[in-house]
């Protein structure tokens, strides 16, 4: 594969600048997904060091190993990784989670933790809270660490789909975490999309006219794919589409 122009690796380095801001904020991998549009598994991959093998020399022992791991000394750039043997691993894991407990024992919430010790990360925080016998943290879901959760006692109205279905859904979760869309409903559905082949005009064609051409005929007329035909049909997909 060739290597990208020079403009489009400017705007890769600039989009992971942009990523990893958000990232150190308190979003999530979906979040990032639907913000630059794209799957949460290339949201993922953005983060993954770039050509990093596990074979090497510890950075801090210099012993030789084919068996190292990466760790990250400042999770606000996940990017830059070390790599070290499992036994100077675990020395770097215990060290940052005694530096954890007594701030933990001081009151400080979890965001405030990472900022000071930069090396740690939730599940660690977690679990050195559980290992001295506090209690969880209120709202403990996958966004615990984030602002606008659910507060204990507050109302859980309902609320519009932000898609502009009419459906109405609940202003919270079951976790207490801020909900915006119904289930599989986003901003970039249907005719949003914008790498969408199709519209709501050509979809209701498709409808139209199965039963006088064959699903493997549409998908060649519409350039699309067998299955999403397949899909569009029974209305998995495109249901909001009457």
């Amino acid at each position: 594969m060739a290597r990208p122009k020079l403009s489009n690796r400017k705007a890769i380095q600039e989009r992971l600048s942009v990523a990893s801001k958000l990232k150190a904020s308190g979003w999530t991998y979906a979040q990032l997904a639907e913000y630059f549009q794209m799957t949460v598994r290339s949201a993922q991959s953005m983060f993954r060091p770039k050509n990093v093998s596990n074979s090497g020399m510890c950075s801090k022992c210099k012993t030789a190993s084919d068996h190292l791991h990466r760790h990250h000394p400042d999770y606000t750039k996940p990017s830059e990784v070390v790599l070290l043997c499992g036994s100077c691993h675990g020395k770097e894991q215990r060290d940052l989670r005694d530096k954890v407990k007594p701030l933990l024992l001081s009151g400080h919430t979890p965001i405030q933790i990472m900022e000071l010790v930069p090396g740690v990360c939730r599940s660690s925080i977690s679990k050195e809270r559980r290992s001295i016998g506090l209690p969880p943290f209120p709202n403990s879901g996958p966004n615990w660490y984030k602002n606008g959760t659910r507060k204990p006692g507050e109302d859980n109205p309902e609320i519009d789909c932000a898609c502009g279905c009419g459906i109405k859904i609940l202003k919270y979760d079951s976790r207490g975490r801020p909900q915006t869309f119904a289930y599989r409903h986003s901003a970039t559905r249907g005719d949003n999309y914008p790498r969408a082949k199709l519209n709501e005009e050509k979809v209701r064609e498709i409808r139209s006219l199965f039963g006088q051409l064959t699903i493997s005929q549409l998908a060649r007329k519409y350039d699309v794919g067998w299955d999403t035909v397949k899909r569009i049909v029974t209305r998995q997909r495109w249901a909001h589409v009457q």
